[in-house]
Formats: C-alpha cells, structure tokens, sequence
C-alpha cells in the first residue's frame, strides 16, 4: 500500500452512530495497523461498493484505487477494484472491533438506535434485501399470490448474527461449513427497513 508522505488525516469526528455503522460496515473490509495509521482495504467488483468506500473515507484521507491483478491479468469482463486509505489513529475502533465483534458491542450498543446504525453498516456490506412471491391454496380454483419482504445476512461469524436476532428478532442457520444465514420477513422486516438508515445505492 503506497504511503502519501504528508498527506493529512483528519482524526474520527467521534460520532457514535458513524462509528456503529463503520463497524458494520468494516466486515467487508481488511483493517490492519501501519505505524500510526489504521490502513481499510477492500476489493470488489461493484461500482456503488467503490462509491461507498469513498464516500465513508475521504473525507478524512486519500483513498488510493487500481484494478486487482490476478495471476499477472486483470478481467475485462468482471474487472476488480482495489481500495485502501491510510486513517488516522483515532479509527482504531476498527480493530477493536475485528478483534472482538461481541465484546466491543455488548459493551458499546445501548440501544435499539444505536443496533440499527451498526445493522445499517452490515446490510450494506454483507446483506441482501429481497420480495418472495408466495403462492396459497386455491381458492375457488384459483391461486391467490401475495409477496413477502425478506432481509438476508451472511457471516461466518454466527455469534455476530446471533447479536442482531437479540434486537431484532428474526432466525439464524447454517448455510454451509462455516457459513451462517440470518433471516428476517414479514411486517418485522418491514418495520426494520423503515428504520434502518441503508447507504449502498
């Protein structure tokens, strides 16, 4: 990761619903310590993920961008972005956070407000928001229809998605070795996407 010599940080406003999302939002993000400076990197293949990335950090650093290469190619058809900013030292909830999701929220999240913003920084990274076509019994041989609003999230973090059923109710299963599915329908997900302050265009 190239260093900008002299490139000013601005120090974390210290805004606690800010910092809730990040962290929810750092799930799809690599955090690490560089001397003074906590360095977020990230890799995708979404131009609105590369949007958001900038509109989180650089307002407080320079955000570095370059294709990722891969095996010495870069892919014209599903071409990958390569993100990073050098933050300055106050972001380093980030790794407090990473290094222990529980902890650092049951000691931090006081209440339901303060869980949507870090839920708001989770769907955003890692969730999918969906409408199921349901199909019931004929009635009068016919099939009456109706459609069912769906909050995914997966993790393979299960005790992280265990937290956000705390809150919001909702179920968690395994999707696969290691892979964890938090689920919520119905009028609880639609009462939760009134509420939840989603970024991700």
């Amino acid at each position: 990761i190239p260093r900008y010599h002299g490139e000013p940080k601005k120090p974390f406003s210290g805004d606690k619903k800010e910092m809730l999302y990040l962290c929810g939002h750092s799930e799809d993000l690599y955090v690490t310590r560089d001397k003074r400076c906590i360095v977020a990197m990230l890799s995708t293949t979404h131009p609105a993920s590369v949007s958001l990335f900038k509109t989180l950090f650089q307002p407080y650093s320079k955000v570095g961008e370059q294709p990722r290469i891969n095996n010495g190619l870069i892919c014209k058809e599903h071409p990958a972005i390569r993100l990073w900013t050098r933050l300055h030292s106050s972001f380093d909830f980030l790794l407090k956070y990473k290094e222990d999701r529980i902890k650092f929220l049951r000691e931090t999240v006081k209440n339901r407000e303060e869980a949507l913003n870090h839920l708001s920084g989770l769907i955003d990274t890692e969730g999918c928001i969906t409408i199921r076509k349901d199909r019931k019994k004929k009635i009068n041989g016919e099939y009456r229809y109706y459609y069912t609003p769906i909050i995914y999230i997966g993790n393979s973090n299960k005790e992280l998605l265990m937290w956000v059923k705390e809150w919001f109710g909702g179920r968690v299963y395994q999707k696969r070795t290691n892979y964890y599915m938090y689920e919520i329908s119905g009028p609880r997900c639609l009462k939760l996407l009134r509420d939840l302050q989603l970024r991700h265009e």
